[in-house]
């Protein structure tokens, strides 16, 4: 089970882009989830996830809007995260 651990999305920064970031808890692991609008004229990303510095990074897009998640969970928790939030952004 995934659960949000804040009570709305919090904002940052991330290549010089302001993003919405949603909080989850999987076990003892943080995963956050950073969300913003597709470049206009480009089509996103259809979906990918690999390990950079000892964490796991799933990319995709949906909707319109970028994800990206990060954390130091499992990948197929991390794959499994993205198949929820997939499923509940398409309807």
């Amino acid at each position: 089970m995934f659960v949000g651990i804040a009570p709305e999305p919090a904002q940052s920064v991330l290549n010089h882009t302001r993003v919405a970031v949603l909080a989850y808890r999987r076990r003892q692991h943080e995963i956050d989830v950073f969300v913003w609008p597709v470049d206009t004229g480009t089509s996103g990303v259809s979906g990918s996830t690999r390990t950079s510095r000892g964490y796991n990074v799933a990319r995709w897009s949906e909707g319109g809007m970028n994800f990206c998640a990060v954390s130091d969970v499992e990948a197929g928790d991390l794959q499994h995260l993205m198949a929820l939030i997939r499923t509940a952004s398409t309807g």
